[in-house]
């Protein structure tokens, strides 16, 4: 997966050009190289949040919102991928991790 995506990168994003990820429809292995990017994210999340503090885990969880907010907007920073996520669905994720944090530290403070 790793040298896959590396290669992927490198031939869709050569000199930072994310134009690609406009185009309709998305190629087959532009989608398996989105996927794999991200594959890991949750348990990297999970594992951070047990040993970061949470008010770091709370400056990542900010920071990470807003960028999402941002590349979502017209007028925010571009994003490599065109903007699939509305302000609805940003308030579910954020809602649904917080959630998540809370489950997990109730399972640490129980363990």
């Amino acid at each position: 997966d790793l040298l896959h995506g590396h290669y992927v990168s490198r031939h869709y994003h050569q000199n930072n050009k994310t134009e690609v990820w406009e185009e309709r429809p998305v190629a087959e292995e532009l989608l398996h190289y989105a996927a794999s990017d991200v594959r890991y994210l949750h348990q990297l999340a999970q594992a951070l949040s047990v040993q970061l503090p949470p008010r770091i885990m709370d400056k990542v969880r900010s920071s990470s919102q807003w960028r999402a907010y941002a590349s979502s907007s017209s007028e925010g920073m571009r994003s490599a991928a065109p903007s699939i996520v509305t302000s609805s669905d940003l308030q579910q994720l954020a809602q649904q991790g917080d959630r998540q944090q809370q489950e997990m530290r109730r399972r640490n403070v129980q363990a």
